[in-house]
């Protein structure tokens, strides 16, 4: 629990789940876009391809998704596009993170593993 990887992403999901609070839409979006502000588009989004209000869609991100030593760099774009219901509780994984321990999600091997 007291890793630097670790520390670094709950310090992002609590800017993720601050501006999710303070933006009021619980149940007021189909579907959220979260991504970083270096984000370069080469083409449209159809966001119709993203379609279940209870998905979570995304990319491996990084260092976290490889077990060390396995020698794979996947690219990390960090964008997410989330159903709207699924959002409440996706967008608040710092809260479900300290609020409900588990040694279970403690050993997971990668953020995907943990999401799930």
């Amino acid at each position: 629990r007291g890793h630097p990887q670790l520390l670094r992403r709950l310090r992002r999901f609590t800017q993720i789940e601050t501006l999710w609070n303070l933006s009021g839409a619980e149940g007021g979006y189909n579907q959220v876009m979260l991504l970083q502000d270096d984000v370069h588009w080469l083409h449209d989004v159809n966001l119709s391809r993203f379609s279940s209000p209870w998905g979570v869609h995304a990319r491996r991100h990084g260092g976290l998704c490889v077990m060390p030593g396995s020698g794979r760099h996947p690219l990390d774009d960090r964008v997410f596009v989330v159903g709207g219901p699924a959002a409440e509780k996706f967008l608040t994984l710092r809260t479900q993170y300290l609020h409900r321990p588990s040694p279970e999600l403690d050993a997971a091997a990668n953020v995907e593993e943990y999401l799930a």
